[in-house]
């Protein structure tokens, strides 16, 4: 519990809503607007979401129900004090817990411990929390510090209070499941398209070799090599008979001439 300093009330993370500072945390008293005290802090919150979101979800809220500061928001924050040089993330430890929005220590080293847990997890959603990034790999050694420094405090926090930490992050093993779902939907979806696509491909190629079926009759009438050779290659049936009960070459020789027999064949040059 924090408390403010002029008017000993308590003091309570809010989030900036308007002017310069819109989209920015702070503390603020409890006695607002009577006392107009407030502290900053380096959260900010997430610029963006996706479809699921995620804003929304903080480890907090078992322990902190009032909590309004989502992960997201903590590792957008986070991040932006990260070096570029070094890719450590560069802030002052002993007032860390404070400027991101936690009530005490313990809290602060609780909330790491549930995000060393959801990064073992591969639950990352936040845009540039992925496995393999600079940030994760910054917030890697950011909790071997903190446990080098402090008496490895986080393996212990995530030994000791494994079931309350693995309630804590339900909603993002939820948020998880419902990640797996909608994909599965849309690989599904997909694989649908595509069956959908083939079948109408070979629906159209049937028709084409209809029509070649059809129309070869024709170019043997009209002893039209170029278009026999052509409809062959679009798949002409040349066993399908006429209603003469003749099939293609049958109606060649009946016609009589050699050329037709060759070009039903293959035996002219698709030049001809």
């Amino acid at each position: 519990m924090r408390y403010c300093e002029h008017c000993k009330s308590e003091l309570k993370i809010k989030l900036a809503k308007r002017g310069k500072s819109a989209g920015k945390y702070f503390w603020g008293s409890t006695k607002y607007p009577e006392c107009k005290f407030t502290e900053d802090t380096i959260l900010y919150q997430v610029p963006h979401r996706d479809e699921f979101n995620f804003k929304k979800y903080s480890s907090m809220l078992i322990k902190c129900p009032d909590d309004i500061v989502s992960d997201a928001d903590r590792h957008f924050s986070l991040e932006k004090t990260t070096n570029s040089y070094s890719n450590r993330i560069g802030y002052n430890m002993e007032s860390l817990d404070f400027k991101m929005g936690f009530n005490d220590l313990d809290d602060f080293h609780f909330w790491i411990a549930t995000q060393a847990k959801v990064i073992n997890l591969e639950f990352i959603h936040y845009s540039d929390f992925e496995l393999g990034s600079p940030y994760e790999r910054a917030f890697n050694e950011f909790v071997e510090d903190i446990n080098r420094n402090e008496n490895k405090i986080i393996s212990k926090i995530v030994s000791e209070q494994s079931e309350i930490i693995n309630n804590s992050i339900r909603l993002w093993v939820d948020l998880e499941d419902e990640r797996m779902k909608k994909r599965k939907e849309e690989k599904e979806r997909s694989e649908i398209n595509i069956k959908k696509e083939m079948i109408k491909q070979e629906e159209n190629n049937n028709l084409r070799k209809i029509n070649a079926t059809i129309n070869i009759f024709n170019a043997i009438r009209r002893k039209d090599i170029k278009a026999i050779i052509a409809l062959r290659k679009a798949g002409a049936d040349m066993t399908h008979k006429n209603e003469n009960g003749l099939d293609c070459f049958e109606y060649a020789k009946a016609i009589n001439d050699k050329r037709l027999l060759e070009a039903l064949t293959c035996e002219l040059k698709d030049e001809l």
